[in-house]
């Protein structure tokens, strides 16, 4: 999220207003003045979060976010829909497409999981919808495609 600022969710997905209210809520790490050095993003003073302020990650560093999942750096997801093949339908791939068993043959490693939409085929994101995730009011029920 690194490319993105909370003002693009504006209209997309909360009034001017709802959206200072999170952001109040928000813990206040965004820094008022942060140095960059290497990868690593240095702190200086505390202040609570404004609209106009970039959406940081929430690791330090690179060796942070490795040392959080598995030894794998994750991708800035902010501009997957437009910088993949296919855009948003790529998008829905990922997240619908776990269903699947692995071919004969294919060893997925602990903690992996097979997905046939990915390029390797093996993720390291568990499943993030699943049956039964969302509730309706009217009791539709919650399914996966």
């Amino acid at each position: 999220m690194r490319a993105n600022k909370y003002d693009f969710l504006i209209k997309k997905a909360y009034r001017q207003g709802e959206l200072a209210e999170i952001l109040d809520e928000m813990a206040p790490v965004s820094p008022g003045h942060w140095y960059l050095k290497g990868y690593f993003r240095q702190e200086w003073d505390e202040r609570t979060k404004r609209i106009s302020d970039f959406m940081f990650s929430p690791y330090l560093s690179h060796d942070h976010a490795r040392s959080a999942n598995g030894g794998l750096l994750p991708s800035d997801l902010s501009r997957i829909g437009i910088s993949k093949p296919g855009g948003p339908a790529y998008v829905y791939n990922i997240l619908t497409g776990y269903g699947y068993d692995a071919p004969f043959g294919t060893d997925v490693p602990e903690g992996k999981y097979f997905h046939p939409y990915f390029r390797h085929m093996i993720i390291g994101i568990p499943p993030p919808l699943y049956d039964g995730f969302f509730e309706y009011d009217d009791g539709t029920p919650a399914s996966l495609p």
